[in-house]
């Protein structure tokens, strides 16, 4: 008993001197050093409108941009573009433009790439599918791309207004 009792002892003295050394070298790295972590760059968006539709945007703007939608309401529209392409647009309580969602399915031809969205080429995991967001604070929007797996694949592009 009396040997248990020592190497809790000696354990219990191990994990204090390990905590006690890394609050230590933590404070040294926040206290001793200027800039201890680099600040992180405000990344600007690559993809900042849909056919000239952009986040903030008037409603009747946006309408007179889009054209005729498919399904219209004070709060959204829905417009089909072709076979393969719609999108919708929804609106905040002031008619401002605070989401832009387009989907692309069946051909994928017409589809923007992911570098062409967020400005790097984002790799397929292994079913095929995709997914990436990235938030543009000084923008005052978030967007991502997301691509389903499989061979009748779906490509979901949205920007949407990050909420204060």
């Amino acid at each position: 008993m009396k040997i248990i009792g020592i190497l809790a002892a000696a354990a219990s003295a191990l994990i204090i001197f390990c905590g006690t050394q890394f609050t230590l070298s933590l404070n040294a790295a926040v206290v001793g050093s200027p800039a201890p972590f680099p600040t992180p760059e405000d990344p600007q968006p690559v993809y900042t409108s849909y056919k000239g539709v952009t986040i903030g945007m008037s409603q009747a703007d946006a309408r007179a941009k889009l054209g005729e939608s498919s399904q219209r309401s004070n709060s959204g529209d829905f417009y089909t573009i072709s076979n393969t392409e719609s999108v919708q647009v929804l609106y905040d309580k002031v008619q401002k433009v605070k989401s832009i969602t387009v989907n692309y399915s069946g051909s994928l031809k017409m589809a923007p790439s992911t570098k062409e969205v967020l400005g790097e080429d984002v790799k397929k995991e292994a079913d095929g599918s995709i997914y990436k967001l990235v938030r543009y604070p000084s923008a005052g929007y978030w967007v991502s791309y997301n691509r389903t797996a499989g061979g009748d694949a779906t490509i979901i592009i949205t920007m949407q207004v990050i909420p204060k």
